[in-house]
């Protein structure tokens, strides 16, 4: 969160299944919701990177 409400930004609802956490798919574990995934999601856990203070793939 931020505390200046210029800096926020519109919430993303991602769709479909969470996967099981007892059997996680291969790959990220985002690869079945994210608008932004490839095939190569779907067979690569993506190594994080220090974005603006958060981790992200």
């Amino acid at each position: 969160p931020h505390i200046d409400p210029a800096q926020r930004q519109k919430k993303i609802m991602l769709s479909g299944e969470l996967p099981s956490p007892l059997a996680p798919p291969p790959g990220c574990a985002f690869n079945n919701r994210c608008p932004h995934a490839v095939e190569r999601c779907r067979q690569e856990i993506p190594l994080l990177q220090v974005f603006e203070g958060r981790l992200v793939a």
